[in-house]
């Protein structure tokens, strides 16, 4: 029994000893008893020492009897204040701006005479004619000056070779800033081969010559070929309007064509009357102006039928090549008391 005993009080004290190692916490030493039950002793001894400290863990607000309790005042720490960060004000540098006016463009005044080259309506450079031919050339201006062009205007003779012309010819009409005008002079091929070059300018109803280019100050020209020296020159407008009266929307053969000598063939235009007032048969008339005379038969017509505004009218002429091999140029035109409506021309090459 007494074995027994000691047994269980040896695995109590065991149980014990792991408890207080669990909760960190050391029993009490128990004092020496003398006499009496003394593993008894022991035992509750243990057990007072293990029942305290849990005691006071779970409820340390509970003082244990005959012990003072102390309370538990945590650590006081010094307050830590962290001082707020140093600001350094950031001032963006400031770059002035200054206002950029941009100074409005200086106007060129424009002259109020000045013209502008369009197209060589007859007559391209380097055409060629027989010596002694009489010709009509047209140039195609555009009044780009700003003053308006009146009949007291004409086309007048500058320098170069006159070719028979005359000193001037005055304009068919009004020409206002913006419009174009095709001006015509009646000429004659020299009578020896060669090339020949005329040139033309404007002049105003105070006398003063105008030409073309930005300070009016260029001439116009014409530039033929005599006998059989001709060089193709560049394809006239297919399509052109000549003094504000009529429109050549087709012209047969096309510029250039080739015949053989004495080839026979028919010229061809197709005109638009684009003027305000109709063509009667019995004031407008079909008549041959100049250059190479290649035309069979009589050398004026009447119209074959009236021709209202923005009608039209196939006009032809039966024709033959010249005996001679060269570039010729017939030109024909619609002709009202004296004045020339319009004028057409074809231009063929006669091959050897």
């Amino acid at each position: 029994m007494k074995k027994r005993t000691l047994l269980s009080a040896f695995l109590l004290v065991a149980l014990i000893s792991v408890a207080c190692n669990l909760t960190g916490l050391q029993p009490s030493p128990v004092p020496q008893q003398t006499g009496g039950d003394t593993i008894g002793t022991a035992v509750a001894q243990t057990l007072t020492a293990v029942i305290r400290p849990t005691l006071s863990l779970n409820t340390p607000t509970q003082a244990v009897a005959g012990e003072t309790s102390q309370p538990t005042v945590p650590p006081t720490q010094p307050p830590t204040s962290t001082p707020p960060p140093t600001l350094t004000p950031i001032i963006p540098s400031l770059t002035p701006v200054v206002p950029t006016s941009t100074p409005p463009p200086t106007l060129t005044p424009v002259p109020c005479d000045r013209a502008a080259f369009v197209a060589d309506v007859t007559v391209p450079d380097g055409t060629n004619f027989a010596p002694g031919t009489t010709f009509v050339k047209t140039w195609r201006l555009k009044n780009n000056g700003s003053c308006t062009w009146t009949t007291a205007y004409a086309l007048v003779f500058d320098s170069g070779n006159a070719m028979d012309g005359p000193v001037e010819v005055a304009l068919p009409g009004s020409v206002a800033p913006g419009q174009q005008v095709d001006l015509s002079v009646t000429l004659k091929a020299p009578g020896t081969a060669g090339t020949y070059q005329g040139y033309w300018k404007l002049r105003n109803a105070s006398g003063a010559r105008f030409g073309i280019g930005a300070n009016a100050s260029g001439s116009f020209w014409v530039k033929i070929t005599v006998g059989n020296t001709a060089t193709p020159g560049p394809s006239p407008t297919a399509t052109f309007v000549t003094s504000g009266q009529c429109q050549i929307l087709e012209t047969s053969p096309t510029y250039g064509s080739s015949f053989p000598k004495g080839a026979s063939f028919d010229s061809r235009w197709k005109v638009k009357n684009v003027s305000s007032s109709a063509w009667l048969t019995s004031e407008v008339d079909f008549k041959y102006l100049g250059g190479t005379a290649m035309y069979e038969g009589k050398d004026a017509f009447d119209l074959k039928q009236q021709v209202d505004p923005n009608g039209t009218i196939d006009l032809i002429v039966d024709s033959i090549a010249p005996s001679s091999a060269g570039l010729y140029t017939m030109t024909w035109g619609l002709v009202k008391s004296g004045t020339t409506l319009c004028s057409m021309s074809v231009t063929i090459r006669v091959t050897n």
